[in-house]
């Protein structure tokens, strides 16, 4: 999952599905574990044995890269072969290109962000919302 608690809903079905380990960033791992499981319980499965994700290498190739400012915990993936990077819903695709999305957090962390991903050799982005193309980055 690329970004925060909304997404975390469904992680006892990739638990189940996928014999691995669930991994979280460490902003929604606070608070998952300030708020009790009798909260959780009520509206999630709750969650337990959970690894706490870093940045860099999650396997050869395979970059995790923290790129917060549309929420605490976003993060991209690049895909080196590939030269790929899944930014999730750190930014939005459209016909002319990338743009901010409307909706962030902190819009300084969010530039600071596309500055750090755009150091990457880069020919795709993926995005969530809108049109994955060229990297044809926001100003």
């Amino acid at each position: 999952m690329s970004h925060n608690l909304i997404h975390e809903k469904g992680i006892s079905f990739l638990k189940n599905g996928i014999p691995r380990k669930p991994v979280l960033h460490s902003a929604p791992l606070k608070l998952l574990f300030s708020l009790g499981s009798p909260f959780f319980a009520r509206r999630f499965e709750p969650i337990f044995n959970v690894e706490k994700l870093t940045e860099g290498e999650l396997f050869p190739g395979v970059q995790l890269i923290f790129t917060p400012g549309h929420t605490e915990d976003s993060v991209s993936i690049y895909v080196e072969d590939e030269k790929a990077l899944i930014v999730g819903d750190m930014l939005q695709g459209t016909k002319t290109g990338l743009k901010i999305p409307s909706i962030y957090e902190d819009i300084n962390q969010l530039r600071r962000s596309i500055e750090k991903v755009k150091e990457f050799k880069v020919e795709k982005v993926y995005v969530s919302h809108g049109l994955s193309g060229p990297p044809r980055w926001p100003l």
